[in-house]
């Protein structure tokens, strides 16, 4: 893990913690890291997330 994944990994606890910060502002910075790290499974996840489920099936 590098310096940056570190400090983005630290962006995204405070977003995530931070109950004022808007919910789809954490989930595209999960994005963005999901995607920097290959986690596709994840990125999906967040991209639905964000972006709405297609069927009550695919809810988590």
């Amino acid at each position: 893990m590098t310096t940056s994944d570190v400090g983005g990994l630290e962006q995204l606890e405070r977003a995530v913690l931070d109950e004022t910060a808007f919910l789809a502002r954490a989930l595209r910075q999960c994005l963005f890291l999901a995607g920097h790290a290959h986690q596709e499974e994840l990125r999906g996840w967040a991209m639905k997330e964000l972006e709405g489920y297609a069927s009550a099936d695919e809810l988590p």
